[in-house]
């Protein structure tokens, strides 16, 4: 404590400006936050009065991460409670989002458990709810409070040996999601008489303490029983089969030379059909002491097989094909391209779950349309801004939530559900153990009081808790447990016609937790119950045990209540019950077998019932799989520019050279760009639009001499009306280069012939669509492409046109036929455009490398000449 902060004049001037600071969620601000508040609003000042409003509910804190102080809640409120000249506290117990049985529940659980001596609640008649909802949406959920308990461990014995899968296998985690998913299948359908609506997945909701590792394995269980579920959890979207493929391929077309990647796009849906494991294994056996993707290459050449032979050079043609079209094409356009032919969108979309697999896919275009935007380009660093974002887990702030018009089972943890609310909520877990992770350690800090740290002693080599150690981490603890409380009362809270409990305990921990059920005692639990809770279930048993009957009534698991009685309703499971649940797997794979069965369109079963019109089935049949004649056309733009044609297809330039494994497992931010110190990654660009710039405005009276071309940039730059050049852009040019070009014979001639040469000739040209690619299937003859481009200079003579085109590259100039090459479609069909233009033929194009300053001539075919 010190003196309190004084307002500064920008506070005084604030406090003047706002005549009210409302505030919402006052129980989870810090102490930061509330000096700020002090100091802009008039709660200080005496002279006036004061102006700040708070809402907030102290038993809804549940922000101690953040560092929220519930304390300042509560010295206000006790403040403000008595008759206090600056304030007033006003309580509001109306609840009009639960039912009564619900309401009814809550209070007997929280005025035994919410007491001075754990995070300083009362809850007394001001605190207790009151129902002021007239009556409940559902009213035949059976109900409105049930707790589920099933035994942590199965033994052997309780197993059945001839049974597919072992429940004892399973997670705790997994045996839970079972049990939820029977009671889901049991509510679904319940129709709300007043509003006429039936109960769907889209109205129920799984709570968890911690999601991370959870509810991946619920919804996958959940699954399986046919059971809608979605989860926005860091990790799994990188998880997901479908984003697994195409990462597979896009990183098998960064490398080929890759042995798991291109053993996961063999086997995925992605080619159709997949490869199968004894093709693979054959593939493997092709050449047993080289990798797996150079036996791949060999066996496409020389395998023993002729239809997998055939089948592997299939694929090869095909990912070869994918490869050069990755590095033509922009990536999130490639991406959609690869799953609108591969029909990999549809496939994911008709598999269980499928709105959030193709929602993970339609995230993953995204990203690659984000990564474009933000300046990035290439396959390959795509690839590594993926790895990089899985190692640093950074992707669940993206995750795409399903819509609210989607009917599936949300499961988010408990912090994510404040402020919302559902008919049915289901509090899975509740026996998961309280993080006192906080509390252990060599030092550990307590926010108001302590710093402990464990006694060393050297002689004995041993460590021990010193006497603020273990003070501070028994506060730490009773914190702790204080937040834990708080959120198990908003996770109650959230229902509004059913809460659904669900726990794992040892039954010898049931029955000691649970003394006297038949005998309901009111009051606070012991004070030792209450502050040595290690899970929920250490709590919501002896609370319930102490409401006792006629609220809370106990059973084992095969009494089912009746829709009418109210209550809670506490249901024990016995290790020979949870392994019953395992006979369900049989009928899982029953109905997985006949599935496929039909997928596979295999002759119907016997008895199975049939359409009695055949003819109508198979144009049914014929309609979900027909190929669109036209699907490589709808690829094609209308229009493209010539350098982009360029690149694809000329020889392809170097890839960009792998980053080092420091580079990609690195999570250092970049630096920022005017921190960086040599040239910026687009000079070479700015450089050659400066240079282009120049030669197009450039008085091609002016002589081959540096003096008089640094007077004619001079020129250019001080223009009155909009420059071409910036001053900037001026010290970009090798003016020596300029020069050189200008006393060149082709320099010369342009020189002489200055009348005569049209420079920056922009132009769109009609193009047959097969010059788009080679690959085309099912066009029509009449299709076409608009190809524009800009020429920078074309010279007429009597014999007809030269064509100069300006190249800024840093060339050596034992690369000078190989970029030559790379930049002959360019000029062909800058030479087609200008003979059609002028209508006079192309005797010669030139290219003029200014940089290794030599000017190439480019041969053309007899047809681009004439």
């Amino acid at each position: 404590g010190g003196d309190p902060p004084r307002p500064s004049p920008v506070a005084l001037q604030l406090r003047d400006i706002y005549q009210h600071v409302l505030v919402d969620e006052f129980q989870d601000i810090n102490t930061v936050q509330d000096a700020i508040l002090r100091l802009v609003s008039r709660e200080d000042e005496s002279e006036r009065p004061a102006n700040l409003f708070v809402v907030g509910d102290l038993k809804q804190s549940i922000y101690r991460f953040r560092l929220a102080e519930p304390d300042l809640f509560v010295e206000r409120m006790c403040r403000f409670e008595r008759d206090h000249p600056r304030g007033r506290c006003f309580h509001l117990p109306e609840n009009f989002r639960s039912a009564a049985g619900l309401i009814d529940a809550v209070n007997a659980v929280f005025e035994r458990l919410m007491t001075p001596a754990l995070g300083r609640i009362v809850y007394d008649e001001k605190a207790r709810l009151r129902c002021a909802r007239p009556t409940p949406s559902f009213d035949r959920l059976g109900p409105p409070v049930e707790l589920h308990l099933l035994p942590r461990d199965i033994s052997e014995e309780q197993e059945d040996e001839d049974s597919p899968q072992q429940i004892g296998d399973w997670e705790t985690i997994e045996r839970e999601a079972h049990l939820i998913g029977q009671l889901i299948h049991q509510l679904i359908g319940t129709r709300d008489d007043a509003a006429g609506r039936v109960l769907g997945f889209r109205d129920i909701v799984i709570l968890l303490r911690s999601v991370r590792h959870r509810a991946p394995l619920i919804a996958r269980r959940l699954a399986e029983m046919n059971i809608p579920a979605h989860s926005s959890v860091s990790g799994s979207f990188f998880e997901a089969v479908e984003v697994q493929d195409l990462l597979s391929l896009l990183t098998l077309l960064d490398n080929f030379r890759q042995d798991i990647p291109l053993a996961a796009v063999l086997r995925s849906p992605l080619l159709d059909p997949p490869l199968a494991d004894s093709e693979l294994v054959e593939l493997r056996c092709h050449h047993r002491g080289m990798p797996f993707h150079e036996a791949a290459l060999g066996y496409a050449q020389s395998g023993s097989d002729p239809a997998l032979r055939r089948r592997m050079a299939e694929v090869l043609d095909r990912l070869r094909h994918w490869r050069r079209s990755a590095r033509t094409t922009p990536l999130a356009s490639f991406l959609w391209q690869l799953c609108e032919k591969t029909g990999y969108l549809s496939y994911v979309a008709g598999l269980p779950g499928g709105p959030q697999r193709r929602a993970n896919l339609l995230l993953l275009h995204e990203r690659a349309r984000r990564f474009e935007r933000a300046g990035g380009s290439g396959l390959h660093r795509f690839v590594l801004f993926l790895e990089r974002l899985r190692d640093r887990e950074e992707e669940s702030g993206d995750a795409a939530p399903l819509a609210g018009s989607d009917d599936a089972v949300r499961i988010m943890s408990i912090h994510k559900a404040k402020g919302l609310e559902f008919p049915v909520v289901v509090l899975a877990d509740t026996a998961k153990r309280f993080n006192f992770s906080d509390a252990r350690g060599r030092i550990i800090f307590d926010r108001h009081r302590y710093i402990g740290a464990k006694v060393v002693d050297q002689s004995l080599m041993i460590e021990y808790p010193s006497v603020a150690y273990s003070l501070a981490a028994a506060r730490i603890q009773q914190q702790t447990r204080a937040e834990e409380l708080r959120l198990l009362y908003v996770a109650m809270t959230r229902a509004q016609d059913k809460l659904i409990l669900v726990g794992s305990m040892d039954p010898r921990r049931i029955e000691t937790a649970t003394p006297g059920q038949d005998r309901p005692t009111a009051g606070p639990l012991p004070a030792s119950v209450v502050t040595g809770a290690c899970c929920y279930l250490d709590w919501l048993l002896p609370a319930l045990a102490a409401a006792g009957p006629p609220l809370v009534r106990w059973c084992d698991a095969a009494a089912r209540p009746s829709v009418d009685q109210p209550g809670v309703l506490v249901g024990q499971y016995s290790e020979k019950d949870v392994a019953s649940w395992d006979e369900t797997t049989v009928e899982r794979e029953r109905r997985a077998r006949r599935s496929r069965h039909y997928a596979d369109l295999r002759p119907l079963p016997p008895g199975e019932p049939r359409c009695p019109d055949a003819e109508a089935a198979r144009a049914a049949v014929e309609r979900v799989f027909f190929d669109y004649p036209m699907a490589d056309m709808t690829a094609v733009p209308a229009v493209i520019a010539a350098s982009e044609l360029k690149r694809r297809t000329e020889p392809l330039a170097e890839p960009v050279p792998a980053a080092p494994l420091s580079a990609r497992t690195s999570s250092r931010p970049q630096e920022p760009r005017f921190c960086r110190s040599g040239p910026p990654a687009d000079l070479a660009a700015r450089k050659g639009t400066a240079t282009h710039t120049l030669l197009q405005h450039l008085d091609l009276a002016t002589p081959p001499d540096a003096d008089a071309v640094r007077k004619e940039l001079h020129r250019l730059v001080q223009q009155t009306r909009p420059a071409p050049l910036t001053p900037d852009e001026a010290d970009l040019i090798d003016l020596d280069s300029v020069v050189w070009f200008l006393d060149t014979p082709l320099g010369r001639r342009m020189r002489q012939e200055r009348l005569r040469c049209w420079r920056e000739l922009m132009f769109v040209s009609r193009e047959p669509v097969e010059l788009y690619d080679v690959h085309l299937h099912g066009y029509d003859p009449g299709d076409c492409i608009m190809i524009r481009g800009v020429i920078d200079a074309v010279l007429e003579h009597p014999g007809g046109l030269d064509l100069v085109d300006y190249k800024t590259d840093d060339l050596a100039a034992d690369q000078l036929a190989g970029r030559t090459a790379f930049y002959r479609t360019q000029v062909t069909l800058y030479a087609g455009a200008a003979r059609r233009l002028f209508r006079r033929p192309v005797t010669d194009a030139w290219l003029v490398f200014l940089t290794p300053r030599q000017v190439v001539k480019v041969e053309l075919a007899g047809s681009d000449v004439r």
